[in-house]
């Protein structure tokens, strides 16, 4: 494995996701004071979930046949363009056109950045090295909060999205100085690669996407509404809202270390649900906490459970992706469902905070929980269907540089 390379590209993804969280406690708080409604809020959150859904299926496969570098460098790039683009927009219809330019930056992004460690991923250590890598995507989006908090306070948005440009351009440049191209994997080469339609019909790989757009539903709810909620119900700062959003993020970041070496060793199948249940049950007392200790107790635990069923989801993803031979596939796959989540949940969300006001804020993301463990527990625990490549069991991802 290229320990050099993995680390690099854990820094870089960590500043360019410093630089994405910036914005977090703000968006909300920015678009309203354009005149933005909760159906237009939710149409902002929802269409850069929704560009990043299309897109990432679409990434992933063509970093499966071309290489991953020179799509993750043309992604930071465009994260460093669209980052001004915030603060130059002058109305809400110019917001959200670039929110869907930097969902589209992010599909560049993300999940072929998630399909290299995959590559280089040794066999065994799914869980322990994803953990890491997952850690440290949010390590940035929760340090982020707090820095985009402060600056917006002490200065103004438009600061913070500068700042946000300048993060993204660091992240740009240490993945193109230290991170080293890779040939696309060599059953691709050789056309032996699963087709994407039959790798959706695998359970596991359903299972997952169930899971990861659930889970969508409920961590936008919290990511995105959570300020305005602490903000104009509770009575908070901007930045005693973000530190909210910060512990909370912090939480799920931590846990990720601890959580990847436990996905290696025990049942996977079970922390997935077991994650999925704790989580989605507590989200249904976050309306009813009144002060930032008493959220706190609920944030926490559920950053913890949802880092259980993350975890083993995502070492479930570096498998099917060596046994299919489409590792970037894989991971545009599933990342797309969680973006359906994120794209189908701020929509529910504003609807109920116009039809019923901010008490309301967090069910949707509860029920979606619930409502997905059945189907999800089925999918996981019956024969898988998908087709299976006549190479996939003596097969192995491409050789690492050295």
């Amino acid at each position: 494995m290229n320990k050099r390379a993995f680390v690099t590209l854990c820094v870089a993804i960590f500043v360019a996701m410093l630089g994405m969280g910036i914005i977090s406690p703000l968006m909300a708080l920015y678009a309203d004071s354009m005149g933005a409604n909760g159906i237009w809020l939710g149409l902002m959150y929802s269409g850069f979930s929704l560009a990043r859904a299309l897109m990432q299926p679409i990434t992933g496969w063509f970093s499966d046949k071309k290489g991953r570098k020179t799509i993750m460098v043309a992604g930071l790039a465009a994260y460093t363009l669209v980052s001004i683009g915030y603060a130059i927009a002058i109305n809400m219809y110019q917001l959200t056109v670039v929110r869907l330019l930097h969902g589209i930056a992010s599909a560049l992004v993300i999940p072929v950045a998630q399909a290299y460690v995959g590559d280089i991923i040794p066999k065994g250590k799914e869980g322990t090295y994803m953990g890491i890598f997952s850690m440290s995507m949010y390590l940035g989006m929760a340090a982020g909060p707090m820095l985009g908090g402060t600056v917006s306070d002490l200065y103004s948005m438009n600061t913070a999205f500068y700042i946000m440009a300048a993060l993204a351009g660091c992240g740009l440049s240490l993945l193109v100085i230290f991170v080293p191209a890779i040939a696309p994997h060599e059953r691709i080469n050789k056309g032996k690669a699963a087709p994407m339609l039959a790798m959706l019909k695998d359970n596991k790989i359903k299972a997952i996407s169930l899971y990861l757009g659930a889970r969508g539903i409920l961590r936008q709810g919290i990511s995105a509404f959570l300020p305005l909620y602490a903000v104009k119900t509770m009575g908070l700062s901007t930045l005693e809202a973000a530190v909210l959003v910060t512990i909370y993020l912090l939480t799920e970041a931590l846990s990720q270390l601890f959580m990847g070496p436990i996905a290696d060793r025990f049942n996977r199948k079970a922390l997935m649900i077991t994650g999925a249940i704790f989580a989605s049950a507590l989200g249904f007392f976050l309306n009813h906490m009144g002060n930032s200790f008493t959220m706190l107790l609920v944030l926490v635990p559920i950053a913890i459970m949802a880092t259980v069923g993350r975890i083993p989801a995502l070492a479930y993803n570096v498998e099917l992706g060596v046994k299919y031979g489409r590792m970037g596939s894989s991971m545009g796959i599933t990342n797309a469902a969680q973006d359906l989540g994120h794209f189908i949940g701020p929509l529910i969300t504003g609807w109920a905070i116009d039809a019923y006001g901010l008490s309301t804020i967090f069910y949707t993301g509860s029920i979606a929980g619930m409502l997905a463990l059945p189907l999800m527990s089925y999918w996981l625990f019956t024969r898988e269907i998908g087709y299976t490549p006549e190479v996939a069991a003596e097969a192995s991802p491409a050789d690492p540089p050295k």
